[in-house]
This record gives structure tokens, sequence and C-alpha cells, in this order.
């Protein structure tokens, strides 16, 4: 099992910047709680972690999601993320 990268908010807004610039299209997955297998993945697949808690799908959506807007919110350098 591969354990993905941890990041904080701003790092992850940088990542989602750099995504953002590339103009690649960016998939975002959430993963089992075992982890992704190593067989059958994309090649350079970029793996990040929430937390090193499990939690359930539903509420990883709703972090992921949270994150997304924050990261968009610290982009446009509003009061939104007070750290």
């Amino acid at each position: 099992m591969q354990v993905g990268e941890t990041l904080d908010s701003v790092e992850f807004s940088n990542r989602v910047q750099s995504w953002t610039i590339a103009g690649d299209e960016t998939h975002l997955a959430i993963g089992p709680a075992q982890g992704w297998p190593a067989v059958n993945m994309p090649t350079h697949p970029q793996r990040l972690s929430l937390s090193k808690m499990t939690y359930p799908h539903e509420l990883a959506s709703v972090l992921l999601v949270e994150q997304l807007y924050r990261a968009t919110e610290i982009l446009r350098g509003t009061a939104y993320h007070k750290a």
C-alpha cells in the first residue's frame, strides 16, 4: 500500500494552482480505507492524504470539497483561511 502525501491547506492551494496552470484534466478520487492497490494504476498518479485517520467516504467527500473551496479562497486572497 502506498501512502498519500500530506499537505496543509496553503500547500494544497498551491497544488490546485499548479493543476490549473498546467491545463491538464485533474481527477480526484477518494480511495478505499486499505489504500489504492499498486496494480492497474495510472503511470503517474499523485496521491494525497486528507488525514492519517480513516473516514467514511461521505465525510471524506465533504472534507475534500471544503479543502477545494478553501484552496480557491486562499488563491483569491480572501479572509476565509485564517491560519
